[in-house]
């Protein structure tokens, strides 16, 4: 995997010779990968139609340069990845920005497939959260139009809304409502809002930020 997404020509084609030769479609999620890095510029040892020809060969399918459809397509299979994937995968987004090493390693437990997790576009912290933002009575919000949505939050009698049209640009927000500090997680892509209880197991506290991943 670290030849394939490598800056060494010859080592790259080395190792895809002998993927190729395996058949061992373990590394069609690594080569979807190699596809997006190369198309994004963070990866110079392989080129993009080497890259798309050779997952062609290993899958059977022909999307070609889609990479969103290749991603797609993989989402509905069960292949699984070589082993180290996760920490080959923070390492080479690490070129785009060193702390995304920190989100993906190897030890690092996981629910859901951490192929499918993309990059969004933007560094940590490149969307900024809304801490402790200032608040007003409900009935001075008159820049709110009737029937705007809003998240309501309701701790120990103590309530906040939260209007989409703020959460937009910062899909996140940090606050201590009722005594309690929050986290309340917006995706602007699905509408979900999810709120979290910042007070850890471990007696720490935690304000979220975003990892910049979908």
């Amino acid at each position: 995997m670290y030849n394939l997404s490598g800056r060494d020509r010859e080592l790259g084609a080395t190792a895809l010779e002998a993927v190729l030769d395996a058949q061992d479609k373990r590394f069609v999620p690594a080569l979807i990968e190699v596809m997006r890095g190369t198309e994004v510029g963070t990866f110079l040892g392989m080129d993009y139609q080497t890259t798309v020809s050779a997952l062609e060969a290993l899958s059977g399918e022909s999307f070609g340069a889609n990479w969103p459809a290749w991603v797609e397509w993989y989402g509905s299979t069960e292949l699984s990845p070589p082993p180290g994937f996760t920490g080959w995968k923070g390492d080479v987004l690490s070129f785009i920005d060193p702390r995304f090493a920190d989100f993906l390693k190897e030890e690092a437990p996981s629910d859901i497939r951490v192929e499918e997790i993309q990059w969004g576009g933007v560094a940590v912290d490149g969307i900024p959260a809304l801490d402790n933002a200032p608040r007003i009575d409900g009935e001075r919000a008159t820049y709110l139009l009737p029937g705007e949505p809003v998240f309501g939050v309701a701790i120990n009698g103590d309530a906040r809304a939260y209007p989409l049209r703020i959460l937009d640009w910062h899909e996140m927000a940090n606050d201590v409502v009722g005594g309690v500090p929050m986290s309340l997680a917006y995706c602007t892509l699905c509408g979900a809002g999810i709120a979290f209880d910042g007070r850890a197991s471990n007696g720490e506290t935690y304000d979220f930020g975003s990892s910049d991943f979908l």
